[in-house]
């Protein structure tokens, strides 16, 4: 496309088309109405302080979201300028279904908790706690289920049966007891040892355990809401659409009920006649229910002289019942099957079934072309459909950490000093069901292997945080008398110091489209192989059948290495050993050589750069009469303009590239945390006035 606006002196040139009209996954949002009641009780006889507690919630929530609705018109670049003249889309999507539907919730929640005081420095805490918050998803099956009975309504062929054709009912999670038990300890010695070490009510030792459980957030249900059987989304790609006589043209008028319209009257995407199973289906798994995590602690508090407190803790949390995303119809045609001349290379790559459950076979699908079905969408899948994302409770998280802290207040309490330390690890076999910004691809490396063979350091783990704060009241002229008491009195100086472990992320690639491997979930090859763990991580190698395929590399050695970086950067085929480099490509050449599809990087095994900043502020507290104060206050957030990533005020990115694919490349390098976009310093000013 060429603009030229001559009389203003603009020119702007682009290869590619302007995207008219708004974005395709709009509309969308949340409208939530909530009606409550909660009441708590307390009553204390003897030794006991009960709590009781119960409370309702209705929970009334419109979530508009249906992707491609109102549907998507794809005319490509100028060199299918044709198109456009003739009125004939490169490709179309376009979903039918309901995009509004009312989330319906009925939450009950009922606690009861007994303080008992066996002793007067010994105080014993029990507590149960039940939540029941139904099961919001089987709305959808509610809906789908009225609509598929009804054959003038039905969205998919009539004489398939109901099960295939609606959203399963998911039994409501009715379960969900949380007990709690602690207790906390002040030993009394007025002499001795034990004195000296513990005090006389100077230390409190509390421990504790109790359950907490999680809702399933809308997103998971959103997801189901867009897929089959609920809603019917066709894409119809490029090679079937002709350039002149389409028989999916852009409508005159094109709204996004006469774009359904037209594309149902001329059978783009028609109702009645469609098998909801060759379509991709987003679904949960049978026993869906609340993730919940077992928490414990135990810790000793200890009052030092009068202002001194220090505090140690350990603390550990067992997450249970985690939401996963897992690939339930693998594409696997080329692992168990091989491929002979690949690429036209000469090159046999191996069946990799060994390695694969017994009995693992690939579907040979073929499409039935007096059908609208797309019969052939199963071929090289496990089973007989399309592919299938299930989002299952089958994951878990353990957390072990040392938390310690000190508070103290000096020079006549005008000082307020605080630190705190804590050193832990975090671990899980899956930190997120949805692809984040330190993870290409959520789903397991293995699709055989979704818990053990992911079970690595998690996303959320920071091994080391330390922070340390003051607060100083400058303690001269408080009573600001006078002209020069206003002047000189009111001041305090405040600051933050917060210095932690960087975040860590997992290596990727996403070359693997480029070989034909499958469609856009995980197809073996998600993550690389590690060759030399002490070599800089920024060092990528390629195998050279697959540096041939990507880059036209020459072939020399079907066993031999190139340089990631080097191609990427100057062109050149640099030969490398695996020792030479930290990573290699996970490409079909490399699986050949290393015996396996399935890379050995594990799950966030990189660490991005450590967050350190210091924030301080300057506050000036001006008293008008006794009830009214002006305070002015100036604020340097990173004060010493330390360039930190990821969060904070003027924060920029948190991780480098993870992207093994941009090996080298200038400004977005893998791994190179040169080339994040750091945060800086930022200075603010304010007034505020307090009555």
């Amino acid at each position: 496309m060429y603009l030229f606006a001559s009389g203003l002196g603009l020119t702007k040139t682009t290869s590619a088309f302007g995207t008219i009209g708004p974005a395709t996954n709009l509309p969308q949002g949340r409208i939530g109405k909530v009606y409550q009641f909660a009441d708590n009780l307390t009553m204390t006889r003897g030794s006991h302080s009960f709590i009781f507690g119960a409370e309702y919630k209705h929970l009334n929530t419109i979530t508009p979201f249906l992707p491609n609705f109102n549907g998507q018109f794809t005319f490509g670049t100028t060199s299918e300028g044709l198109r456009i003249i003739n009125n004939g889309p490169s490709a179309e999507s376009i979903t039918l279904g309901d995009p509004t539907l009312a989330f319906k919730e009925n939450d009950q929640y009922y606690f009861v908790q007994d303080d008992y005081k066996l002793r007067s420095n010994l105080t014993l805490n029990l507590g149960v706690r039940y939540e029941y918050t139904g099961q919001p998803i089987n709305i959808l099956h509610d809906v789908s289920l009225a609509r598929e009975s009804n054959a003038a309504t039905a969205l998919f062929n009539p004489a398939l049966p109901l099960s295939i054709r609606t959203v399963p009912f998911i039994p409501p999670d009715k379960n969900n007891f949380a007990p709690r038990v602690g207790f906390a300890w002040s030993p009394k010695y007025e002499h001795g040892f034990m004195h000296t070490l513990v005090g006389n009510d100077a230390t409190v030792i509390r421990a504790g355990f109790s359950i907490a459980y999680d809702l399933a957030y809308y997103n998971i249900l959103l997801n189901v809401q867009n897929g089959a059987p609920f809603s019917a989304a066709l894409s119809i790609p490029t090679t079937s659409l002709p350039v002149v006589g389409s028989v999916a043209p852009l409508p005159a008028n094109p709204t996004g009920d006469v774009v359904r319209g037209f594309a149902s009257a001329s059978g783009v995407l028609p109702k009645g006649v469609l098998n909801p199973l060759f379509l991709s289906q987003t679904n949960v798994a049978p026993d869906f229910r609340a993730p919940y995590s077992e928490q414990y602690s135990f810790s000793i508090q200890r009052q030092v002289v009068r202002n001194n407190v220090v505090e140690a803790r350990y603390v550990g949390t067992h997450g249970v019942g985690l939401f996963q995303n897992i690939n339930g119809n693998f594409y696997i045609g080329p692992l168990v099957n091989g491929m002979k001349n690949w690429f036209g290379t000469g090159i046999d790559m191996p069946s990799f079934a060994n390695l694969l459950p017994a009995g693992t076979v690939a579907q040979v699908c073929v499409d039935n072309p007096a059908t609208l079905d797309r019969e052939d969408a199963c071929n090289n899948r496990q089973i007989r459909q399309a592919g299938i994302t299930t989002r299952a409770n089958s994951s878990q998280s353990i957390y072990h950490s040392l938390q310690t802290r000190y508070n103290g207040r000096f020079f006549r309490n005008s000082v307020n000093l605080g630190a705190a330390y804590t050193w832990s690890k975090t671990i899980d076999d899956s930190s997120e069901i949805f692809a984040e910004s330190d993870v290409i691809s959520p789903n397991a490396q293995n699709p055989f292997c979704v818990n053990r063979c992911e079970r690595s350091l998690s996303a959320l783990d920071r091994p080391h945080v330390f922070s340390t704060n003051f607060i100083w009241d400058l303690p001269w002229m408080k009573r600001q008398s006078g002209l020069v008491g206003h002047v000189l009195g009111g001041w305090q100086i405040n600051g933050t110091y917060i210095l932690t472990s960087g975040a860590t992320y997992t290596p990727g690639q996403s070359f693997n489209g480029n070989f034909g491997l499958g469609n856009t979930y995980l197809t073996a090859g998600d993550r690389p192989f590690v060759t030399n763990p002490a070599v800089d991580p920024r060092l990528v190698g390629i195998s050279q059948p697959d540096a041939a395929v990507l880059f036209g590399a020459p072939l020399t050695n079907i066993n031999g290495f190139y340089s990631l970086n080097s191609l990427n950067t100057t062109g050149n085929a640099v030969a490398v050993t695996p020792a030479d480099v930290h990573f290699i490509f996970n490409g079909p050449g490399a699986a050949r050589i290393f015996g396996t599809p399935f890379g050995n990087s594990t799950r966030n095994s990189l660490r991005g750069p450590i967050f350190n900043q210091l924030n301080l502020g300057l506050f000036k507290n001006i008293k008008i009469g006794e009830r009214l104060t002006f305070q002015l206050r100036a604020e340097a957030f990173n004060a010493l303009n330390h360039p930190n990533p990821g969060f904070g005020t003027g924060a920029g990115g948190y991780l480098p590239a993870i992207n093994i694919g941009a090996a080298g490349l200038p400004g977005a390098a893998f791994a190179n945390f040169s080339d994040i976009e750091y945060g800086h310093r930022v200075i603010q000013f304010g007034a505020r006035l307090t009555f």
